[in-house]
């Protein structure tokens, strides 16, 4: 089978753009029962007389091994791997099934829920009891039990909810995925090409708000941050927001939620309601935008490597980003001011 002109063609192509072919010569492999989910590729051509790689969005992998059939004249799987689209998967789905029960994803988000209402209670009860650190809504006390209410109480959920679906945390979050490198460096490269757009809409946003009447205000994490003054605090709010937020809000929203929706059929509803569930989850109006044009990026980059630590890590510098602009932009400002007022040396 490997001497037909048709294969000989077929294999052509795949050594041109780098392409492993799989071929099978038994049509009821479960893997083929198995590929029921649609796929999305890139079209490239390159002589007219060899056949065109079949990168075509929309179309089923059954499709395209019935096509490659045709060509090879034997049943062929479609799995094929291309450096080109950054050594990932292209013929067959990225993001593998998750295994999340109902019950679990519900009895997660009712748990966290209850978490963030009994934060919020108890930090009022003590803010009337005039307790230390909870006199000002901006006291550390308010940013630490607020945090480690409902990120930190998250990491507890997510510890149980992967027990209870027998999945450990190299597994869920891609710990052991073999384009882990990859993964990692495609997720600085695209959140470094999207953070001037997210800077750029929540100008835009801010600014409408401006004319419809609506003063800007600041994120009340930001609010904290600014106002904490001791070396400690702001080193517990980089840890906070560098690792703990990034992870527990990664595997809620793109690691459990996300495919979860989309598995029940309905992954326009997944992809733009969870987006905008994370979007308003930060309770201002001035990054609603900005952060819901985020989240469809970090639930493409977990579509595109399967690997959670991808949106974990552009998550997390994102954050870190912001942070070093928050602690040095001031600084930044009256250093320009200064040199602005400097008369040139000539």
């Amino acid at each position: 089978m490997g001497n037909k002109p048709g294969f000989q063609k077929l294999r052509l192509v795949a050594d041109f753009f780098g392409l492993k072919v799989c071929v099978c010569s038994d049509t009821r492999d479960t893997r083929l029962n198995e590929s029921k989910k649609w796929i999305a590729a890139q079209a490239r051509f390159w002589r007219e007389e060899v056949v065109p790689a079949l990168f075509l969005e929309n179309f089923r992998p059954e499709f395209v091994a019935s096509a490659a059939s045709q060509t090879i004249g034997q049943p062929m799987i479609p799995i094929f791997s291309c450096p080109l689209a950054g050594g990932f998967n292209t013929f067959c789905p990225m993001l593998s099934r998750k295994p999340w029960q109902p019950e679990g994803v519900l009895a997660l988000c009712a748990s966290l829920f209850a978490s963030f209402c009994f934060t919020n209670i108890v930090a009022w009860l003590l803010h009337g009891a005039h307790v230390a650190g909870f006199k000002n809504p901006d006291d550390f006390g308010f940013l630490v039990l607020g945090t480690l209410g409902v990120q930190g109480v998250a990491w507890v959920l997510i510890w149980v909810f992967l027990k209870l679906h027998e999945t450990g945390w190299p597994e869920a979050f891609g710990f052991r995925s073999e384009h882990l490198p990859k993964s990692l460096l495609l997720a600085a490269g695209v959140l470094l090409l999207t953070l001037p757009v997210v800077w750029l809409l929540q100008g835009l946003s801010v600014a409408a708000l401006a004319r419809l009447g609506v003063p800007p205000e600041n994120q009340r994490a930001v609010e904290m941050l600014l106002a904490v003054k001791s070396g400690w605090a702001r080193g517990y709010f980089v840890l906070f927001a560098v690792v703990i937020a990034p992870v527990a809000e990664e595997f809620i929203f793109r690691g459990m939620l996300y495919p979860f929706i989309k598995q029940l059929g309905s992954p326009r509803a997944a992809l733009f309601g969870v987006s905008a569930i994370f979007a308003g989850i930060h309770f201002d109006a001035g990054t609603f935008v900005p952060l819901f044009v985020l989240a469809l990026v970090l639930t493409w980059l977990y579509e595109k490597t399967d690997c959670l630590l991808a949106p974990v890590a552009a998550h997390a510098l994102f954050n870190s980003v912001n942070l070093v602009l928050l602690y040095f932009l001031p600084q930044l400002n009256d250093w320009l001011e200064t040199f602005s007022r400097t008369p040139p040396l000539t």
